[in-house]
């Protein structure tokens, strides 16, 4: 029998040849891992960026229909039951009026209001007694939109029947308020989270009180 010796060198380079293969193996398993968590990370971004998008979409479209409702009872407003003038109070953050807001031929106390992020409304149906009484121990309250990232700042303004005149006190400060508003502006700054984009988006309105107007 022929016995063939093969040469050193070809020993050693097949034994290279293994060796690389199993780093090659090593390294594609660390690249793919590294992909991997990569992949993850950015499927991760994804779906947090469209869940915060939506949630924003979704705060922006309550606050606009708010809104809309609200401006839509203001402009309706009206002296109460009890004899009581069409606005209780006009703040900055809170706004008191008279208004037949469910069609039901009686007028409500409607009470619109800043507490904390959330944009409220109060509303107190007239008794049925004589004299009519508003309790305001029967306000039935509910959260009209949230994410209202207004602050400090008024999201309501007062106007007198000279606007849109410059120069004419307009907007109206705390004491004229009552008497000589005949137009209002809603101002509301929208944002699930302040600390991150996409920035605030601010929704406005104005309304004239029918039933106030004189040259408007």
């Amino acid at each position: 029998m022929k016995m063939y010796l093969q040469p050193s060198f070809l020993i050693k380079s097949r034994a290279l040849n293994k060796g690389f293969g199993l780093l090659e193996v090593i390294i594609a398993g660390f690249i793919s891992t590294v992909v991997l968590i990569a992949l993850a990370g950015v499927q991760r971004f994804v779906a947090e960026s469209y869940s915060f998008s939506f949630a924003e979409i979704q705060a922006v479209e309550e606050a606009r229909g708010g809104i809309d409702v609200m401006v839509k009872e203001i402009r309706e407003a009206q002296p109460a039951e009890d004899g009581g003038y069409t606005i209780e109070l006009a703040d900055d953050q809170e706004f008191i009026f008279y208004a037949d807001v469910d069609n039901d031929d009686r007028v409500e106390r409607v009470r619109y209001y800043l507490d904390n992020t959330s944009l409220m409304k109060g509303t107190i149906n007239p008794t049925d007694d004589i004299p009519v009484l508003y309790l305001v121990e029967d306000e039935a309250t509910r959260v009209v939109a949230e994410y209202i990232q207004s602050g400090s700042a008024p999201i309501f303004y007062y106007y007198n029947g000279d606007w849109p005149l410059k120069g004419a006190g307009n907007p109206l400060d705390t004491q004229f308020r009552l008497i000589d508003t005949k137009y209002m502006r809603v101002f509301l700054i929208v944002n699930v989270n302040p600390g991150r984009a996409p920035q605030n988006a601010e929704l406005s309105s104005g309304v004239q009180l029918r039933n106030l107007k004189t040259n408007l």
